[in-house]
């Protein structure tokens, strides 16, 4: 849910939610309870991944098993959709049209083992 969303759901008309989402959210108070359940949120979302052994390199090796299927199945816009998780994931950013251009060559790198610091566990094995 974003701003305007929890605005709308506080009861704020439509119309005006995003100006006050704005405004309530340079409240120190606010944006304080926010953090305290974003890091609520995200010590239970770390105490998950523990329990049923979810890595961050395990995430990868799925994704790009998807993305490879996708590929092999010729399904564009699947392969763009996992490309897009794993350019995000890897912490590039998107929102930019360079980055936009550059994604599918930046993960496509990945993809072929050959970006640094890629763990020997996901690289790409040809078929």
């Amino acid at each position: 849910m974003n701003g305007t969303q929890a605005a709308i759901a506080a009861g704020y008309k439509e119309s005006g939610a995003a100006a006050r989402a704005s405004i309530l959210l340079t409240k120190g108070v606010i944006r304080k309870e926010i953090d305290r359940i974003r890091d609520e949120k995200l010590i239970e979302a770390q105490a998950i991944a523990e329990k049923f052994d979810v890595t961050k390199e395990w995430i990868i090796s799925k994704q790009i098993e998807v993305l490879n299927l996708a590929l092999e199945g010729g399904q564009t816009n699947a392969a763009n959709k996992s490309l897009e998780n794993l350019h995000r994931f890897c912490g590039f950013d998107i929102q930019t049209p360079q980055a936009q251009e550059s994604l599918v060559d930046e993960l496509l790198q990945l993809v072929d083992g050959k970006t640094r610091g890629l763990p020997p566990t996901i690289e790409h094995e040809d078929t």
